[in-house]
């Protein structure tokens, strides 16, 4: 099993993660694309792709900051003066669960 992280450059507050039987070489249109789709779809916890060399879970992984930061701000937010709680809705229907990475 290969685990690997990859980047564009690109700034965003997630890294594309995979793991699994990665093919090699592994293109930069793929990385590219899984990247972009991800980035299109934020409903998506995760997807998983099969390949020639077997399959591949692919994920965005958030650094633990970032992590951190959402808890804090969700905490803020629910103890703000005249807040009585914080509910938090996904866009869409909760995505079907992915397997474990």
């Amino acid at each position: 099993m290969s685990r690997r992280r990859t980047g564009d450059g690109e700034k965003r507050s997630w890294q594309l993660v995979m793991t699994g039987n990665l093919p090699d070489p592994l293109s930069p249109e793929l990385i590219t694309d899984l990247t972009r789709l991800l980035d299109l779809r934020p409903d998506l916890a995760c997807l998983d792709l099969e390949t020639d060399a077997g399959g591949v879970h692919v994920a965005r992984d958030w650094s633990s900051d970032k992590v951190d930061e959402v808890a804090a701000l969700e905490r803020r937010i629910a103890a703000a003066p005249g807040v009585r709680g914080l509910t938090l809705h996904p866009r869409k229907a909760p995505p079907l669960p992915c397997r474990a990475a």
